[in-house]
């Protein structure tokens, strides 16, 4: 096989399309993710709502742990929390370890929650929200930052002023913007450069 020798354009171009390929496979994972996450989180949130609504029995509240399940089984399928493979990418790996650590203190804090009373719902919403934020900037997409940062600073914060069970449906509202809207401006985003040929 015969070697080819790059021009330093043509080495700069062929890494540009690595990247940007490797950013759009990326965003598109994140994005599916972040839909599967989102809408589970805002599913649990309202029926854990509806049935403190309706019963006002505390044990509803051990319906929170099907979140942290589904994030274990959603971050196992998409191979974030697995050891290094040939096809991840080192974005990817940043990524994933961004995710296993958040996941991992956002289970030690649900854990700490039904021991010692604590604002959970506020230290989650940052959590998240911070990871959110981060993941858009090692991607380089802008809604996951903003949504991050948006719910680090503003809704976060709004969870310790509404009393009651009532502060669930906002952390619900909370999930929609940090992860449904993100979500679904990425997979918007990688339709139409599909539909261009990108």
């Amino acid at each position: 096989m015969e070697e080819r020798n790059w021009s330093a354009e043509e080495s700069l171009a062929l890494i540009r399309r690595m990247i940007d390929c490797t950013r759009s496979r990326l965003e598109e994972q994140v994005g599916r993710d972040f839909l599967r996450m989102g809408y589970t989180t805002i599913a649990v949130a309202l029926a854990v709502w509806l049935a403190l609504h309706r019963t006002s029995n505390p044990a509803w509240n051990y319906l929170w742990f099907i979140i942290p399940a589904a994030y274990l089984i959603c971050g196992w399928r998409s191979g974030w929390f697995r050891g290094q493979k040939s096809n991840r990418s080192h974005l990817d790996r940043i990524t994933g370890y961004i995710w296993l650590t958040i996941g991992a203190a956002g289970l030690m804090l649900s854990i700490v929650a039904f021991l010692k009373p604590i604002a959970i719902l506020f230290i989650i919403l940052v959590l998240m929200g911070t990871g959110t934020a981060i993941t858009g900037l090692v991607t380089g997409f802008r809604p996951f930052t903003t949504a991050g940062l948006v719910t680090s600073l503003l809704l976060a914060p709004a969870t310790l002023w509404v009393e009651g069970i009532d502060s669930i449906l906002l952390f619900a509202a909370a999930f929609a913007v940090l992860m449904v809207i993100p979500g679904h401006i990425a997979n918007c985003r990688l339709k139409r450069g599909a539909q261009r040929g990108e």
